[in-house]
């Protein structure tokens, strides 16, 4: 043992009132000369000593880790959190309480989970370690809620076998776990599989499911397993694919409307709630729309009037079609607060200047102001194609000439909705 622990442990010993009550107990023993009283204050000596060096001791040599299953993970997914613990010493370690910090929204039914503050939880793990073991303790959960999480700090804590002394370590690291926003078919949603979209030639559709099927053929050597049409396959008796419909590259801009109802940037205070039914169904509509535009060919870009952190102003998101963009616009969305910076006519019409004529427009709010068809208007009078998905349960909008309009309702629902895993 080093000296600065010896000093250490001898300073500890020395400040025990338990040590030198058993030192008083064992000058009176001796003077009284009692064979027993002696003996037994040898053995309450002898505890201390030992309970002192055993705390000392117990946390040295120990290295505690702990892994989530996955760092991104989709609405609905189960992650597994798992808290391991090395034992590199010969000194066993008769039990172990590890307390994680954990966000308390994600967290709820992973077995010993109490309160600690507001959205934070302790998740409790009891260990047993001895000399060179290592042990480990998992805990699932179920992601029901978009956004970034942190777990940890967390905090080790032992003692001895007569439960004398208890000592105690602080971990700081931590770990964070990112969780995108559910994902839905639009089917699911109300909205058709198809959609004309005004005049403009170049847009044959709005909206497609993504791998549309429209017929089989033989297999191919090459060609994905996943694609296999095993029914037609069993009827015809040979390996069938299917064959999918061709789509039409084009530019979409996807405006996302994150302000509650009467909203106005004099009032800049008011905001919606963490987990309102409104907002979170704007944001499903919005992911969702992304997914299915960005499998169909077409470069989505995303714009809001919410403020993501580490961005400066209101969300924009650059333009693409490919695995990185996708993933991009989904994280922004997991991670967009409850607040607007702007009403999103302005950011409509700040972006508006610069899409191109060719372009489409899709517009997901919950309140259709009076500027915000103002807004959408002169894009389509600049001849790109508009169209606005009205979300919410509230009183349905008025239509809107040359702008095509969908209503998503039961915002209550929302959880509700069947799931797709956008990397299917």
């Amino acid at each position: 043992m080093r000296s600065g622990a010896w000093a250490d442990l001898r300073e500890r010993l020395f400040s025990s009132q338990r040590f030198w009550g058993a030192v008083l107990l064992l000058v009176i023993a001796i003077l009284s000369r009692q064979s027993i009283f002696f003996f037994l204050t040898c053995l309450l000596a002898g505890a201390e000593g030992v309970s002192l060096y055993w705390n000392h001791r117990a946390l040295d040599a120990l290295v505690y880790r702990r892994a989530l299953s996955q760092r991104r993970a989709m609405w609905g997914d189960t992650v597994t959190l798992t808290v391991a613990v090395e034992n590199k010493k010969w000194l066993p370690l008769p039990w172990l309480r590890v307390d994680d910090e954990v966000p308390s929204a994600v967290v709820r039914d992973a077995g010993s989970v109490t309160f600690y503050k507001p959205h934070r939880s302790l998740l409790r793990t009891y260990l047993s370690v001895l000399w060179f073991q290592h042990v480990a303790s998992s805990h699932s959960f179920v992601c029901l809620d978009r956004g970034e999480y942190v777990f940890g700090p967390s905090e080790l804590r032992t003692g001895d076998l007569f439960g004398l002394e208890v000592t105690e370590k602080q971990v700081s690291a931590s770990d964070s776990l990112l969780v995108y926003p559910k994902i839905v078919p639009l089917s699911s949603l109300g909205l058709p599989v198809t959609q004309p979209f005004g005049e403009i030639r170049t847009l044959q559709r709005l909206f497609d499911d993504p791998l549309r099927t429209v017929g089989v053929r033989d297999y191919a050597p090459g060609d994905s397993v996943r694609h296999i049409h095993w029914k037609a396959t069993a009827r015809i008796g040979a390996p069938q694919v299917r064959v999918f419909e061709p789509t039409r590259a084009m530019r979409v801009a996807l405006f996302l409307d994150v302000a509650p109802a009467g909203w106005t940037s004099a009032r800049p205070s008011s905001y919606i709630p963490r987990g309102s039914d409104a907002l979170e169904l704007s944001i499903v509509v919005a992911a969702s729309l992304a997914v299915h535009l960005c499998r169909d060919g077409c470069d989505v870009s995303l714009y809001s009037n919410g403020t993501v952190r580490d961005r400066e102003g209101p969300l924009s998101v650059g333009s693409g079609h490919d695995t990185e963009a996708l993933e991009e616009m989904l994280e922004a969305l997991a991670l967009l607060p409850p607040m607007a910076a702007v009403t999103l006519d302005r950011v409509v019409a700040s972006v508006g200047l610069s899409l191109p004529s060719t372009s489409s427009a899709v517009i997901v709010s919950s309140q259709v102001t009076d500027d915000l068809i103002e807004a959408a208007s002169r894009l389509r009078i600049g001849g790109r194609g508009v169209a606005i998905m009205y979300v919410g349960d509230r009183n349905l909008p008025r239509p809107i000439p040359g702008i095509t309009s969908f209503h998503v309702g039961n915002e209550r629902d929302w959880r509700f909705l069947p799931s797709l895993d956008f990397a299917a």
